[in-house]
């Protein structure tokens, strides 16, 4: 394990170290993400101050508002991006460079962006919880969370990392098979927010669309997590909302090798 750590554990260091080099990225990121976040929560405020109820599905303004902030909470815990460097490495010839290496490339990829995790968790993850623990001490709405389950959230968000990576590596497959990264990119993006409630919640949705984000795999990355934190998944469904995480980590981990041979075998390296 220890050979295995210092082998792998360069890459995420590598990237980590890169990310931080660049200040001003740095700035701009977290000015950027807590920016949309902020855009998003006041425009829940103006939806709650034209309803006719303070209610809206089981959400009053002020769950409202930790739903949002637990769900970008979840989304900087679970955060990993593998498209945009396998198409980095593909473009310009480094993945046969990867290839001949002593080393995996798809567990050089997950360090790769378990580097760039650590530098969200650093400047994005530990700002919110302190955020989401101002606003639960300053609104008096403590009990409003579950602390006590914080360590089965992030245990379920650590589920949901694992999910999202593996999601995302087999759907980064397709530069092999396509050549095209930008509109993939923005498709995976798009399906990702819907389906992971990181848009609206998914109990917004209408039976159908939420019958089929359940079947989906991507409500494990972000939407399971913040329930277990919102109080709102208990008992055996929760018991049962981490075994079927658990379940999607197995089956994804499988289907990811399974779609990375096949890509190997007909893998065309550009650049170089």
């Amino acid at each position: 394990m220890k050979r295995f750590l210092r082998k792998y554990g360069a890459f995420a260091k590598g990237s980590f170290e890169v990310a931080v080099m660049y200040r001003v990225h740095i700035l701009l990121w977290v000015f950027g993400d807590f920016f949309s976040l902020g855009l998003t929560i006041l425009l829940w405020v103006a939806i709650y101050a034209n309803s006719p109820t303070e209610m809206i599905r089981g959400f009053t303004l002020i769950q409202m508002i930790f739903y949002n902030l637990i769900i970008h909470l979840t989304g900087s815990i679970t955060y990993m991006s593998p498209l945009s460097d396998v198409a980095e490495d593909y473009y310009d010839g480094r993945i046969s460079m990867s290839l001949i290496k002593p080393a995996s490339y798809a567990i050089q990829l997950f360090f790769r962006n378990l580097g760039n995790n650590l530098f969200s968790n650093l400047f994005i993850t530990l700002p919110t919880f302190l955020l989401i623990a101002a606003v639960s001490l300053a609104t008096h709405q403590t009990e409003s969370l579950a602390w006590l389950s914080f360590p089965v959230f992030l245990f379920s968000s650590l589920l949901g990392l694992f999910i999202n990576y593996f999601a995302n590596f087999i759907f980064s497959n397709l530069v092999f098979y396509t050549d095209a990264t930008f509109g993939m990119f923005q498709l995976n993006q798009a399906i990702v927010r819907i389906f992971s409630g990181a848009l609206i919640p998914l109990n917004f949705f209408p039976g159908w669309l939420r019958s089929l984000a359940g079947f989906l795999p991507y409500a494990g990355v972000q939407y399971i997590p913040a329930m277990i934190l919102l109080g709102r998944t208990t008992g055996n469904d929760l018991l049962s909302a981490i075994g079927v995480q658990v379940l999607w980590v197995v089956f994804l981990g499988v289907a990811a090798q399974l779609v990375w041979s096949h890509s190997l075998s007909r893998m065309k390296v550009m650049g170089g």
